[in-house]
């Protein structure tokens, strides 16, 4: 580059219009070594071709749910391509068969919160976390936190301790004014503070499945137009009922028997000489 200038150019100071040619050069130089070596480099790399594919396919994809103008890296296009329209969808879950109560679940827990919302407000089983904003107001709390994690994580948690843990669990849920987690927190001995939250999930569901089928119960009857003297009421206006004690002690039963099916199938693995 500095070879093509004139030699008696580099020994006195240079004009504007030679300043802005030599800038004009050296910014073309640099854009060609740079698209030079990114052509390069995407020439050697065997895996090219599929990733324009994809990224063709997840921009289609996205466009088809609504989402236009979004900029992702390479690994959310990799999971951008994985999207499933949902009017591409042909099954139903009437093609599915032998799994009545996998599909309830999954209507129960997933599809439900999505569909009903304004049910779940407030309730911290059924809803994404919100950040840590709420855990650290205040030092303390979030301090005590911290220990009863570390104590749910190696399971040294005694009754006390784990009737805290329910508590903070369960605040913000609609409770029954019957509820005793003293009992509860004395008929789960042993339990880590993860089994602790799903045994009041298991619990806060059964209120959920007593709403659908509660639900359901009125449009079979309004089909059959058997309630044409009471008053309707909006299926979005209903509320979940409170969590009573015995939903705890149903979620109870059902840890248990969870448990003692993963001990058996452990069992089962254990090879015997």
């Amino acid at each position: 580059m500095l070879s093509e200038i004139p030699r008696d150019a580099l020994l006195r100071p240079l004009t504007r219009n030679e300043v802005v040619g030599m800038l004009v050069r050296l910014t073309v130089f640099g854009a060609a070594t740079y698209y030079s070596i990114k052509w390069v480099v995407e020439a050697l790399d065997p895996t090219q071709k599929q990733k324009t594919q994809a990224k063709k396919r997840a921009e289609h994809l996205m466009k088809q749910i609504g989402v236009e103008g979004v900029s992702l890296n390479e690994y959310e296009m990799n999971i951008a391509t994985q999207l499933v329209v949902p009017r591409s969808m042909k099954v139903t879950w009437r093609d599915v068969a032998g799994h009545d109560d996998i599909i309830t679940e999954l209507q129960d827990t997933v599809i439900l919160p999505f569909q009903k919302r304004h049910l779940f407000r407030g309730s911290k089983l059924f809803q994404p976390p919100r950040g840590n904003d709420q855990m650290v107001e205040k030092d303390g709390v979030y301090c005590w936190w911290r220990m009863m994690v570390l104590f749910c994580w190696w399971g040294m948690i005694n009754a006390t301790q784990r009737q805290e843990i329910l508590r903070l669990i369960l605040s913000g849920e609609n409770l029954s004014n019957a509820i005793n987690l003293k009992e509860i927190a004395e008929k789960t001995e042993g339990y880590s503070g993860s089994d602790l939250r799903e045994l009041c999930r298991d619990a806060a569901m059964y209120r959920v499945r007593d709403y659908v089928r509660k639900q359901q119960m009125k449009q079979i009857a309004q089909q059959f137009q058997l309630d044409q003297e009471e008053e309707e009421e909006s299926l979005d206006g209903a509320r979940l009922r409170p969590v009573t004690q015995l939903d705890l002690l149903f979620g109870l039963d059902k840890m248990k028997e969870s448990k003692q099916a993963t001990v058996t199938a452990n069992l089962r693995e254990v090879p015997l000489d």
